[in-house]
């Protein structure tokens, strides 16, 4: 019998002393990247870990002077994310920068690069060419690549496109189209999967990679059909409902992989958060009566019905926007759902109002309201309602009025323009002008010093310019030539800029100007002025309108006043349809409780923030009922306690909401510190 042989083992470490040298007296950065979790910890992650630090050990760099750049880019593939999003590249670039490596130890060229950008290797090779660093792959066969010959550099890049080439064509290609293969035959191709169902994963079973019912979750996606039923269709309504029932789904129990869903889990991982975005896509997919959409394509009776067709479509034909051929439906959106149209209402607040107690602020172009919500897990837990008309009216009174003021005493000045803005203040002072008078004075005095300073510079730099632009004929030293250019190219930067500087200043004279004619015209033509003009006004003299709740019906109402005043002015709204907020579980239980025969004032007492004209509102919602021997209190039925109190902290005669006036103003007892600042 023949004697088997073997080849000698080949080194594959010595290969590396054919080719470039590469310096192990400077610094070595080891580079990796992983972009999924299901890479991590796996061969290719250990070969770009341990494996390199093995490897730059044994081609002479000691441990210490190992620089480690580990990639780890959260699932998102690296085709997709630019290289200066990538911190750990990034560092390892600016190393390369800064000379403080003098190689790049790394698996693959494509751990460097996967991207379409060519411009981002190009700035990789020329950093490396500067700094004389080397780039050195691991995988077999290992090449040291020196980016300063053309003949490395060529084969660097042609492995760049080379892996740019296999996103593109494998995992674009062939691994979509693999995909593309399964979800057009219906099965589960990967990504989430619809609440109530869970995958199939025996490849034994007829339904594998079918959906498959998961009865926990599914009745409970019944019941959200029949409820927003019951509710007549109140979106809102049932949202805010499933909002005090977090977490909504419980987790999974019995399933040896858990399917993914696109729901939250809550913090202590005891179930899935349904938000209002995941109940609508609950209330219109066609899923749930066994219609699969997978792109452009639909199958019918392909999975399992979780809810039947009428109760489905009485949801899908009032919440979805589009059919289930995927075209918008032309029939404008139900009311029920709160979706606005889109008509621009002219609101001369818009991006004005501020408030602590809310968090979104719209414009209602259906009910013409602006529109403040409390948010709470994206559900509205709050919401104020604000007629765009009146509360525009109370506010540009109050601006014609100023302005009416300002107009009477800026032509009783007869200084000139400095001394009038010095005067006024004087004359205005106290503590608040006194404390913010130099700082006046540097605002009226820096556009006049900015003007002549700049115009002052500017000859000078050119005449600088041109001698040095002579000097750099003459023949000196190349020293002093260098300074000369050096200092023209600072004067050329420093001309451009003095320039754009003195346009600016021009134009902000032009403004001013054209800022004061339009506040001159306001107190005798805004009722004749075009919105437009109207909103310009608002936006120079308002900086912001800031609405405090202090009750279910008071709003605090602050101006801050811009030019030509600096002030805060302060009044008060009170609203018969005040600001609604969610009912409490413990508001509702007292209501149960306490309404067949408490009197009225112990209910306000126990209900401190609604009025007994909501309580009833609410009764009625609750089908409860009142007895009707219980003497009736002689209380407004639109003040709550919260309101009481709130009117007599401000000496408000109550009996001025008995005439259920829809929208009253008062003023507010506070003096107004005014600074007022005059222009001729």
């Amino acid at each position: 019998m023949a004697r088997r042989t073997f080849q000698p083992r080949v080194d594959t470490l010595s290969l590396l002393n054919n080719g470039p040298k590469y310096d192990v007296t400077r610094s070595v950065g080891l580079y990796g990247r992983h972009s999924g979790k299901e890479q991590f910890g796996n061969v290719a992650t250990g070969q770009q870990t341990d494996g390199q630090r093995k490897i730059a050990i044994r081609l002479g760099w000691s441990e210490e002077m190992h620089r480690t750049f580990y990639e780890d880019l959260k699932g998102i593939s690296a085709y997709k994310v630019p290289m200066d999003m990538r911190k750990s590249y990034s560092d390892l670039y600016n190393s390369i920068v800064k000379a403080e490596i003098g190689t790049v130890l790394c698996y693959k060229v494509d751990r460097l690069f996967r991207t379409k950008n060519g411009e981002e290797w190009e700035l990789f090779i020329n950093a490396c060419v500067k700094s004389n660093v080397k780039v050195i792959t691991t995988s077999l066969p290992m090449r040291v690549y020196d980016l300063s010959l053309s003949s490395d550099a060529d084969d660097f890049r042609q492995e760049c496109i080379e892996a740019r080439k296999y996103v593109e064509s494998i995992i674009k290609g062939r691994l979509n189209a693999a995909r593309d293969e399964l979800g057009y035959q219906g099965l589960w191709s990967g990504g989430s999967v619809p609440v109530g169902y869970y995958v199939d994963l025996d490849d034994t079973s007829d339904t594998f990679k079918k959906f498959l019912i998961y009865e926990p979750h599914a009745a409970l996606v019944r019941m959200l059909f029949k409820r927003y039923r019951e509710l007549g269709g109140a979106f809102n309504r049932l949202a805010r409902e499933v909002e005090s029932c977090q977490p909504f789904f419980p987790a999974f129990e019995g399933l040896d992989k858990l399917p993914h869903l696109s729901l939250a889990v809550d913090e202590k991982k005891t179930g899935y958060v349904l938000g209002r975005d995941g109940l609508l896509s609950i209330l219109t997919n066609p899923i749930y009566i066994g219609i699969y959409v997978y792109k452009d394509q639909k199958m019918y009776n392909n999975y399992p019905m979780i809810v039947d067709e009428e109760t489905f479509f009485y949801a899908f034909d009032r919440l979805s926007k589009y059919d289930l051929d995927g075209n918008e439906k032309e029939t404008e959106r139900t009311r029920a759902q709160g979706y606005e149209t889109q008509e621009k209402i002219n609101a001369l607040l818009r991006g004005k109002i501020i408030s602590p107690n809310f968090t979104q602020f719209s414009i209602s172009s259906t009910t013409r309201n602006y529109k403040l919500e409390k948010m709470s897990h994206r559900f509205c837990i709050a919401v104020m309602h604000l007629s765009v008309s009146t509360l525009d009216s109370v506010v540009s009174e109050r601006l014609v009025e100023r302005l009416s003021i300002w107009k009477e005493q800026l032509f009783m000045w007869k200084k000139p323009q400095n001394e009038k803005y010095i005067d006024a203040l004087v004359a205005a002072s106290n503590q608040a002008a006194s404390a913010m008078l130099t700082e006046i004075e540097t605002i009226v005095k820096e556009p006049v010093t900015t003007i002549a300073s700049v115009d002052d510079q500017i000859p000078k730099i050119e005449a600088r310019i041109v001698i040095l632009r002579r000097n750099l004929n003459l023949d000196a030293d190349e020293a002093t030539l260098n300074a000369w250019a050096k200092e023209l190219k600072e004067k050329v930067k420093e001309l451009a800029r003095l320039e754009a500087k003195q346009k600016a200043i021009a134009a902000s004279q032009e403004s001013q100007e054209e800022t004061q004619e339009l506040l001159l015209q306001v107190p005798e033509h805004w009722n004749k002025m075009k919105f437009e003009k109207k909103q310009r006004a608002v936006g120079l003299m308002i900086d912001t309108v800031s609405l405090i709740e202090e009750s279910q019906h008071f709003l605090t109402v602050t101006i801050a006043w811009k030019l030509p005043f600096i002030s805060e002015e302060t009044f008060y709204i009170w609203r018969i349809d005040g600001t609604r907020h969610k009912w409490t579980d413990e508001e509702e239980m007292i209501l149960r409780e306490h309404y067949l025969q408490t009197p009225v004032r112990d209910m306000l007492e126990l209900l401190p923030r609604r009025s007994w004209r909501s309580i009833k509102m609410k009764a009625i919602g609750m089908a409860l009922q009142r007895n009707r021997g219980i003497i009736i209190d002689d209380v407004s039925e639109y003040l709550s306690i919260q309101d009481r109190h709130f009117v007599q902290a401000h000496g408000i005669d109550e009996a001025t909401f008995d005439e259920c006036q829809k929208f009253v103003v008062f003023e507010s007892n506070e003096k107004i510190n005014d600074i007022l600042l005059f222009r001729s």
